[in-house]
């Protein structure tokens, strides 16, 4: 008797296949290359994402409802004076928990969610009072910053797209152009003793120059997102905002001062020889005193977007100063290794490093003759120094992960760098212990 294995060998022939399809075909069937797609509902991950998104719709509604102005500040400053709890220390006002719990108890209450027995034992413990009072000046402080902080935040929410936590480019430029630049003095018309009309700095330029700061610090992968809580957790607005008064235009201090802006516009055109607005290679070559490479000058051009005859304008430039100058930072590293990866592999070979190291030569034999180094012993020690996982690659994790990054990026691209690593048993200027 046939066995039902012989029958179905038997019967699976390339006719009778070649009819099933058809069959299949006639009935708009599929066949088991074209899997198809089923939909069961919202994936896990779209679950996830929308549960997040309510999140910050309650947040934001909860912190517009309980958002509170200087009256309600005036009215809690009112109530603290009059439960103040003597006696009086060194001048300083103290409250004690009996009377903070009835001032929050009194108080308007949008503040209340202010005025938590958390905060009064963290303020406690700070100032150790004997009978184990708070400072009134210390909770002024405190609900004054927490009214601000709710203040900025749904300030910042409202140019977020889709209740998302972050601003992309162009929502932070929006944010810049209608909350941040109207308001700074030094950027506004104004008029001088003799009448005439002056403005500090061209506001367009200081745009590029916030815009591609903030990028550079808070934006290193290239997300093109800024998130909202690194705005403010980093003090990045507050130094901003900072800029509203015009005793701080002056303030070197302050990353995003017009000082230091007109420092990078000042630096910006006089590299510009032809006074065109835009920078060539030869013209970007000069810049600290012609210590870059040709190559990696070559490259930035590459990486940066480029305007006619290969010229970049003031945003690339800024983008090529933030890694420069910061070059202990992870973004300016992750910025020096995609201009030093010319193909974009996601990795540099022997090959690529050497080629750099050639490149930077020729400066060192013209400028530092007296210092004797030969290419490949060069390349073996960039290799030495980032031990990556694959001997024959360098990856930008492996630079990262080395703690001399700096170190490598500046040895193979600029003659202070690769002089400073030559003579290295004088460590003062390491760019790694900076």
């Amino acid at each position: 008797m046939e066995t039902f294995s012989e029958h179905f060998a038997l019967s699976v022939t390339d006719e009778n296949v070649n009819r099933l399809k058809e069959r299949m075909r006639e009935v708009k069937v599929r066949d088991d290359k074209e899997v198809p797609i089923l939909s069961e509902g919202p994936s896990k991950d779209d679950f996830v994402e929308g549960i997040r998104r309510e999140g910050r719709r309650r947040l934001i509604h909860r912190i517009k409802e309980n958002h509170s102005n200087e009256e309600d500040l005036e009215v809690l400053t009112s109530l603290l004076q009059q439960h103040v709890s003597y006696p009086i220390v060194d001048g300083r006002y103290l409250i004690s928990y009996t009377n903070y719990r009835k001032v929050r108890d009194l108080c308007p209450s949008n503040l209340r969610s202010f005025l938590t027995d958390r905060l009064f034992e963290a303020l406690r413990a700070d100032l150790r009072d004997h009978v184990g009072r708070v400072e009134v000046k210390r909770l002024m402080l405190y609900c004054h910053k927490r009214l601000l902080v709710n203040h900025h935040l749904l300030m910042l929410h409202e140019y977020a797209r889709n209740e998302q936590p972050f601003l992309n480019y162009d929502d932070f430029q929006e944010f810049l152009t209608h909350e941040i630049v109207p308001n700074i003095i030094g950027l506004q018309d104004a008029v001088n003793e003799h009448g005439e009309s002056i403005r500090l700095m061209d506001p367009n330029y200081y745009l590029v120059f916030v815009e591609k700061k903030v990028q550079f610090l808070l934006d290193p992968l290239y997300t093109q997102k800024i998130r909202i809580v690194d705005l403010m957790a980093t003090g990045v607005l507050d130094d901003l905002l900072g800029q509203f008064e015009a005793r701080n235009a002056d303030d070197l201090t302050n990353r995003f001062s017009i000082a230091i802006c007109e420092n990078i516009l000042s630096v910006f055109r006089d590299l510009d020889v032809d006074i065109n607005g835009l920078l060539s290679e030869a013209e970007l070559a000069l810049y600290n005193d012609s210590k870059y490479s040709s190559l990696f000058i070559s490259n930035v051009f590459l990486t940066e977007k480029t305007f006619d005859d290969n010229q970049i304008d003031f945003t690339g430039f800024i983008n090529f100063y933030n890694a420069v100058e910061y070059k202990r930072l992870d973004q300016s590293m992750r910025w020096m290794f995609r201009v030093l990866d010319r193909d974009s592999k996601g990795f540099l070979t022997r090959e690529d490093i050497i080629e750099h190291i050639e490149s930077l030569m020729a400066i060192v034999q013209e400028r530092a003759a007296h210092i004797e180094a030969k290419i490949d012993d060069v390349a073996d020690e960039v290799f030495d120094i980032c031990k990556p996982v694959d001997p024959t690659r360098i990856t930008i994790k492996d630079v990262l992960e080395c703690g001399k990054g700096a170190t490598v990026m500046g040895m193979i691209t600029n003659l202070d760098d690769y002089i400073t690593y030559e003579t290295r048993e004088d460590q003062s200027n390491d760019p790694d212990q900076e």
